[in-house]
């Protein structure tokens, strides 16, 4: 029995004595505790390290509760090794000292080889390990496992036994974390043993930096599948770079897809049945073996944009996108189906660069994107939607004053569509009107401003997706003929050309074709409002010599005088006119020159109701009885009422019974041809014409005696072709009294119906009904009543009307005359022919030398209200010309 008693060992480490110390660790080589002895004087504790049996080392302590002994080499990890220890008097020699008294000593095994750190997973608030030992044999074994933060400071102790253990382990993001691992086992450690103190450590391994901070996302973007998404580590890690990763999504706090990624990078599907869970995304970093924190959790956007409505802009025809604005999102992608560079925006909208291709087949999808300074989240795009670009056609348009009406043709899948007015050059719409529904027709008020631009008008179609492309702009003004509005107090009525829709007087320039006799040329004229002139424009001067030009300022556009208002025909132009037409015949106009320039006149210059017909048709109606006359010109129809003679009884009382009784109505077109001479001329019958121009007819002349004046009638219109009486000019006299129809006639050319030819104008001026060698007359034999007509259209129907015709009296028939008062009038289209002149308002030339038999221009009796003068007198009193076009339409 030792006099002093067995030391109990309550510790005992080994360090490798070439090894850094961790923290904490003051000493390398082998640490051995005791208890403190009970008596004994000068006690100090030797210990003896040994190899199995053989002594290594003896070192006497200083103090009776530890002993070091500090090998001057590593120990070896592939033999055992154990240290003795017991208490001697202080100053004993090592060498003296005996080992082998078994209840003097205490003896603790040696671990001489690290533990090994498996792998270490960091959680929230815990730190997960794995461990392995070669000291497996020296059972029961654990290990010390200790987290030191960059200042040495201890972040996490736990001691364990067996291979896997957690501590409790909360890094700060600004620290660097390093993890080391002591095995230990008991000082009394069997086989069987329990772990439990005292124990004895081995050496602590190298510290092992742990990924302490949490990776951060810096891009997540979802498909409406897969979740890609994109991480690094935060700026304040200066260890090595991940070797992989872990993504999870969960939905709530629910894991429901999980999958190990590449170092920084990775996707992952979506299960179809958690796209509208509370879904979150994180991901952890995995060095090798150890695997970091997860990042903190971040949602995904999962819903794509939608709807996208497009917005194309009429005049640009350049689209604008548009949807939704997604609730924090700081930009949005747009994907195009052509395959063009994705575009990006900040606003919940977007305008295409170019206008689109009629038709194209262009879709678009959106996603949003919220991006701050550390995360972009991009959500999936959402469903493909088509940019509509169908193409309607305008296919009329007009104005009248105070609506716009417009019609165009249907878009299949339109909805409805969007008509606007638009002026030449402008950057603005002036006016839009909505059509909802498949309707292709749209009347709506319009006020415009300012009448000196030029408006078109366009339509849109509008689809599911928005409005489309805008159709070709179509005009909603065409030169007219307006009505005038005037008080009758001011100025008589009259219509007049308005070449624009501000219906204002503009210079009148009607470009002609040769006019002169053959090897002529017409110099300069100017009578009044007619100024006659050769044409200086180059490029049309060769098919149409001749300009005639009726100034904004002249009389042709002066109605009253100072507040009065001129006579239904106005002399002063009348005396100017037929000067004018008499100086162009004397500057060597042909005849049929003076009928171009009738004509032309006739159809464009400003006139009263009562001048259309004389400047048409030269309808004079004189100063008296006896005194009217007519012109007949090509296009007029000279209609003949003859009468039969009935002879019933021959006393005095029944002679009543004898007289003249209507027996037929004949019509005879005027027309133009050319005569044997080839010279131009007019008739009244073609074929016969025809023949006489040949020479293989001729007609005899009718007798007359000029002393009385006296003449036979003709029969028919045959007999006007008798001897030098075709010419170019007709005038047709009325009698002062209708022949008494129980008379028997009379031969008296004045009493009658009574044609005069005339070979010039000048000449058809003075002509008389007087028979002569000069002075051819005829006239139809009988109690012959003769009307002067012309040929207008109906409906697509030609309907012959008496010269004088008004428009009010074509709607009688129809019992569609309009009251007499300020209404609009809609669902009449009155149009008049142009004649063959090319016309230019205010300056220029025309744009071709080509004339649009088909062009007609409207007269505006819808323009506003319809003018009323003098209730009944309105608009509706304007006469007919022939080639008029009436058409009864569905508003």
């Amino acid at each position: 029995m030792s006099q002093y008693g067995q030391p109990v060992i309550t510790q005992a480490y080994y360090l490798n004595p070439w090894a850094p110390l961790p923290p904490g660790w003051g000493k390398n080589g082998i640490d051995v505790l005791v208890n403190k002895p009970v008596g004994g004087i000068n006690l100090v504790l030797a210990g003896r390290l040994r190899q199995d049996a053989v002594t290594l080392i003896v070192v006497v302590g200083l103090v009776p509760t530890e002993i070091l002994i500090a090998p001057t080499a590593p120990l070896s990890t592939l033999l055992a090794y154990a240290v003795d220890v017991q208490w001697v008097t202080q100053g004993t020699d090592p060498n003296s000292i005996t080992w082998n008294d078994p209840s003097a000593i205490a003896t603790t095994p040696i671990l001489t080889d690290n533990a090994q750190l498996v792998s270490a997973v960091i959680a929230p608030g815990t730190l997960s390990f794995a461990l392995n030992y070669s000291t497996t044999s020296l059972a029961p074994v654990g290990a010390n496992v200790t987290v030191f933060d960059q200042n040495g400071i201890s972040a996490g102790f736990v001691r364990v036994h067996g291979n896997t253990g957690s501590l409790a382990f909360t890094p700060v993001n600004t620290s660097t974390y390093t993890l080391y691992v002591q095995p230990v086992i008991p000082v009394a450690g069997t086989p069987l043993g329990a772990f439990q103190p005292p124990f004895t450590m081995g050496p602590i391994g190298p510290g092992v930096t742990l990924p302490a901070l949490a990776p951060v996302i810096g891009l997540i973007d979802y498909d409406k599948t897969t979740l890609r998404v994109s991480w690094g580590m935060p700026t304040a890690w200066t260890g090595a770079a991940p070797t992989s990763g872990v993504l999870q999504v969960l939905a709530g706090t629910v894991v429901i897809a999980e999958a190990v990624v590449s170092a920084n990078v990775g996707s992952l599907d979506i299960p179809l049945n958690a796209a509208q869970s509370n879904i979150s995304v994180r991901v952890r970093a995995t060095f090798g073996n150890l695997v970091g924190p997860f990042s903190t959790a971040v949602s995904p956007w999962l819903a794509g944009v939608h709807p996208i409505t497009t917005a194309t802009d009429p005049i640009s025809a350049k689209a604008t996108l548009a949807w939704p604005a997604t609730t924090g999102a700081t930009g949005y992608v747009l994907s195009f189906s052509d395959g063009r560079p994705n575009a990006t925006t900040t606003t919940a909208s977007y305008p295409l660069s170019a206008a689109l291709a009629a038709n194209t087949a262009l879709q678009v999808a959106v996603r949003a994107t919220f991006t701050t300074s550390t995360l972009t989240t991009n959500g999936p795009f959402g469903p493909w939607t088509a940019i509509p670009a169908s193409l309607p056609t305008v296919i009329g348009a007009d104005y009248n004053g105070s609506q716009i009406s417009a019609t165009w043709s249907p878009v299949g899948d339109a909805s409805g569509y969007i008509i606007s007015v638009i002026a030449a050059g402008a950057t603005t719409i002036t006016a839009q009107h909505t059509v909802t529904g498949t309707a292709t027709h749209a009347v709506f008020p319009v006020s415009l401003s300012d009448l000196s631009k030029t408006y078109s008008v366009t339509v849109q179609a509008i689809d599911n997706n928005g409005a489309g492309l805008a159709a070709a702009g179509l005009p909603i003004y065409q030169p007219a003929f307006g009505i005038s509005n005037t008080a009758p107090s001011v100025a008589p009525p009259y219509v007049f050309p308005a070449a624009t829709i501000a219906r204002t007087a503009q210079s009148i320039i009607l470009y002609l074709p040769n006019l002169a006799l053959p090897g002529q040329t017409i110099a300069a004229i100017t009578q009044g409002a007619f100024m006659l002139a050769p044409n200086t424009d180059s490029a049309t001067k060769a098919a149409l010599p001749y300009t005639l030009t009726l100034e904004a300022t002249s009389e042709a556009w002066v109605f009253s005088s100072g507040s009065q208002p001129l006579p239904s025909i106005r002399p002063t132009l009348q005396t100017h006119y037929i000067a004018f037409l008499k100086a162009a015949e004397t500057a060597k106009a042909s005849p049929w020159g003076i009928w171009m320039l009738q004509q032309a006149i006739a159809r464009f210059m400003p006139q009263t109701f009562a001048e259309t017909l004389y400047y048409a048709y030269g309808l004079n109606l004189g100063a008296g009885p006896g005194t009217g006359t007519i012109d007949l010109r090509s296009g007029m129809i000279l209609r003949v009422d003859f009468a039969n003679y009935a002879y019933v009884w021959t006393s005095v009382q029944n002679n009543w019974l004898n007289g003249f009784v209507g027996s037929n109505r004949t019509d005879f077109e005027v027309g133009d041809f050319y005569n044997h001479d080839g010279n131009w001329t007019q008739g009244v019958d073609a074929f016969i014409a025809q023949l006489v121009s040949a020479g293989v007819m001729s007609v005899p002349a009718p007798p007359y005696t000029p002393s009385t004046p006296q003449q036979a009638g003709v029969a028919d219109a045959g007999d006007l072709f008798y001897s030098s009486f075709p010419k170019p000019f007709y005038r047709l006299f009325f009698p002062a009294n209708l022949l008494d129809p129980s008379g028997v006639g009379s031969t008296t050319t004045s009493s009658n119906f009574t044609l005069v030819s005339a070979a010039t104008y000048t000449d058809l001026t003075t002509a008389t009904t007087t028979p002569s060698l000069t002075s051819l007359v005829a006239f139809f034999r009988g109690r012959a009543v003769v009307t002067a007509c012309i040929r207008i259209t109906v409906n697509g129907n030609d309907v012959v009307v008496p010269i004088g015709t008004t428009l009010g009296n074509v709607l009688d028939r129809y019992a569609a005359r309009p009251p007499a008062t300020a209404l609009q009038v809609n669902g009449l289209v009155w149009e008049r022919a142009l004649g063959s002149a090319l016309v230019v308002y205010g300056s220029g030339a025309p744009a071709a030398n080509a004339i649009d038999l088909a062009s007609r221009y409207r007269i505006r009796l819808d323009w506003n209200t319809l003018p009323v003068y003098a209730s009944p007198i309105d608009a509706t009193t304007l006469p007919l010309l022939h080639g008029d076009r009436l058409s009864f339409t569905a508003p």
